[in-house]
């Protein structure tokens, strides 16, 4: 991914408020480890849930940029299943469910590094035309 994506919100280097998560892919899965400091809270030393549906969104969208092509986000559900609190470090997963033509079904969750779920997410994209 180059230039096009240095201002993203989720991804981008160069995107002075962002995130900055980066991505790392094995067969089946977008993976990034991030901690996030306080000014992404919501409640104190909370992130906020927005920001946590941000992470999820952008880890279905990796892989599905990685092994399908661009495309965007239609419908999605999100589970907050524990607080995820700042300074502490996670991991996010995002993976490929199901393929049909122009619709991409996929999955996220965000979990701690004894594999314990903070909060899950499914979504619909639509793919992009070439």
């Amino acid at each position: 991914m180059g230039n096009e994506y240095s201002k993203c919100f989720a991804c981008g280097k160069n995107n002075p408020i962002g995130l900055k998560l980066k991505f790392f892919y094995d067969e089946q899965y977008a993976i990034s480890k991030f901690k996030l400091n306080e000014k992404y809270c919501g409640y104190p030393n909370v992130i906020h849930g927005g920001i946590i549906n941000t992470i999820l969104d952008e880890a279905m969208a990796k892989i599905i940029i990685h092994k399908e092509g661009e495309a965007v986000t239609y419908e999605m559900r999100t589970n907050y299943k524990k607080p995820i609190n700042s300074m502490v470090e996670y991991k996010v997963t995002g993976r490929i469910v199901n393929v049909r033509r122009k619709i991409i079904k996929s999955e996220a969750t965000i979990m701690d590094e004894n594999e314990k779920i903070y909060a899950e997410a499914e979504a619909t994209f639509f793919r992009l035309k070439k």
